[in-house]
């Protein structure tokens, strides 16, 4: 079992930390306890050698140790404690262990029923968190290569993009398609595109699968990839979004919460927390400067922030708290208010996110301050029209030039206000009557 899980104890260390020693306990012996099996010393008076050559006799409540020698009676190598008995608060065996005031110390002469037998499988295991082959994260990147390589148009079927209005000119509501909060996530525009969100799913989901199971791994993934869109309905509302960044976003979030759920056991190791603050702040600051410097029209940031937002939202919510050696004061008293605040931000989300969605018509974002950025000087098309409180007019034209949209009659006359439409509607309407 430990060589078929071997690769996934290696992949798992981008998510969390291994013990830096994972010792079994040896064969079950029917008498006596074989040198090297890991014990539990149980309250009792002993003889302790300390590591500077003296000895003295105390009593000890609980530590831990592996049976050095025997002779009538057990000595003990120390490995940690004491601890307080049965104390709940005591980190699992096998835990990596600190350097200690006790280290190479040697309790002598302790009687058998002093003695309580680690589990060989509580020491190999020192996390009791799953291990699930990463299934899941595989078969939605499958999904997404497979849905981009047999889509007949590119970037794929208008059916299952996230937009509020349909194409000019019919200017449809969609909003009652729900299906196009998930769907989007099935089209991608270009081969770089599909790439880089099925390398950033394995890369970031395949540990939180690994360690927290296939259903904490599908929740995050597809509720970031409905609160991306449904940020977009909110900030980025003209505009037609495809692709599975939401998602891919999401899971980037929820290794920001796991930083926080862990913090006490990621303090040190290679993948330390100082380490993954710095990974994802360059992320996310990269996400940044490409948004301000390039003001790239094809990329979706909303979505991307919406889904940051849910994965550290939902990550404080649903993954597993592993237990430490000692937890910080702090993140005690944090644990119930963090929970309760994302558990709010959380419904406060998707409250306002669907009575966005659900109320406003014709579509407006929040504020206009995305497009005064990207220097969009019109609204599009059918919102125009939309705007106005009118119905979709024909024979019009669409003029797209750059991020400006133009209404224009069938002979290149533009339409540039309220009014001028009325007036072509009115027109349009005499001279069908007559």
């Amino acid at each position: 079992m430990g060589r078929r899980l071997g690769w996934l104890r290696r992949w798992r260390l981008l998510y969390t930390e291994e013990p830096a020693a994972q010792r079994r306990t040896g064969r079950v012996a029917s008498l006596e306890l074989p040198v090297g099996t890991r014990v539990e010393v149980r309250t009792g008076t002993f003889t302790v050698e300390l590591k500077n050559g003296t000895t003295g006799r105390f009593k000890l409540d609980f530590v831990r140790g592996f049976v050095k020698k025997f002779d009538q009676t057990y000595d003990i190598e120390y490995l940690d404690g004491p601890y307080a008995l049965d104390d709940p608060r005591a980190p699992p065996p096998g835990y990596p262990r600190r350097e200690s005031m006790f280290d190479q110390t040697r309790l002598r002469r302790c009687a058998a029923a002093t003695l309580k037998r680690v589990a060989p499988e509580l020491v190999s295991r020192d996390d009791p968190l799953p291990m699930c082959p990463p299934l899941v994260s595989a078969a939605l990147a499958a999904t997404h290569l497979l849905c981009f390589a047999f889509s007949n148009t590119r970037p794929g079927p208008p059916i299952l993009y996230y937009q509020l209005v349909g194409d000019f000119a019919t200017c449809e509501d969609q909003r009652r398609q729900f299906w196009r909060l998930a769907t989007y996530q099935f089209v991608h525009t270009s081969y770089f595109h599909v790439a880089s969100n099925c390398v950033m799913l394995l890369l970031f989901g395949s540990p939180i699968e690994i360690t927290h199971g296939h259903d904490r791994l599908l929740l995050l993934h597809q509720l970031g990839v409905v609160a991306g869109a449904l940020l977009c309905g909110v900030g980025d509302s003209y505009d037609s979004v495809v692709g599975a960044s939401g998602g891919t976003y999401a899971l980037l979030g929820a290794h920001a919460a796991n930083i926080y759920k862990d913090w006490d056991r990621l303090k040190d190791g290679v993948l330390n927390r100082r380490l993954r603050i710095s990974f994802i702040g360059t992320l996310l600051a990269a996400d940044v400067g490409t948004w301000h410097f390039t003001r790239k029209a094809n990329i979706s940031y909303a979505a991307h922030l919406g889904g940051a937002a849910m994965g550290l939202l939902l990550g404080v919510l649903v993954l597993r708290r592993r237990r430490a050696r000692f937890h910080a004061v702090c993140l005690k008293k944090l644990k119930r208010p963090a929970f309760v605040a994302a558990l709010a931000l959380f419904c406060a989300y998707f409250g306002f996110g669907f009575a966005w969605y659900a109320f406003v018509w014709p579509p407006r974002p929040l504020t206009h301050a995305w497009y005064d950025h990207r220097r969009r000087k019109h609204r599009p098309c059918c919102i125009q029209i939309l705007d106005c409180g009118l119905s979709p007019l024909r024979d019009l034209v669409c003029d797209i030039s750059g991020h400006e949209f133009t209404i224009r009659t069938s002979h290149g006359v533009p339409l540039e206000t309220c009014d001028a439409l009325r007036a072509y509607r009115d027109a349009t309407s005499r001279s069908v009557r007559g």
